[in-house]
């Protein structure tokens, strides 16, 4: 993903929930995650309510709100704004080990891999590169 300059997406959702087990770690946490070119906070806005109200009618009209999982109401309207915020941003995967979040993406564009799918980095590659400075080379400001 570094080499090919891809941009990881941390949806707002995804941050709190980091947030709240991050403890005095969480003023860092964000200090990184603003600082890195190459990863992007995106915020749960307009377009992503719209489509998170077409995905939950659709499954209401299937008659099965949970689609297959046995989250609760407030899990599934998490896990669905994560996945209306991929689909707003045009984004094509989604890291997650969470197994509702899969069933919850299949029909839809977005393919859900799970860390123990993701291949096992080597000596080289055993560290994430957070180098601020390099890594600000496409003018993207986040």
């Amino acid at each position: 993903m570094q080499k090919a300059k891809e941009t990881i997406l941390v949806p707002t959702p995804v941050l709190s929930e980091v947030l709240v087990h991050a403890d005095e770690a969480g003023p860092g946490y964000l200090q990184i995650l603003h600082r890195t070119a190459r990863l992007r906070i995106v915020p749960f806005g307009e377009r992503a309510a719209v489509e998170l109200a077409v995905m939950t009618r659709a499954a209401l009209e299937k008659g099965d709100l949970r689609a297959g999982t046995s989250a609760t109401r407030a899990k599934l309207k998490f896990d669905r704004q994560i996945i209306a915020i991929a689909r707003v941003e045009g984004e094509r995967t989604i890291y997650s080990d969470d197994g509702d979040m899969k069933t919850l993406a299949e029909g839809t564009e977005l393919n859900v891999i799970q860390t123990s799918e993701l291949a096992q980095p080597n000596a080289s590659q055993s560290e994430l590169l957070f180098d601020v400075d390099s890594a600000q080379d496409d003018g993207d400001d986040y």
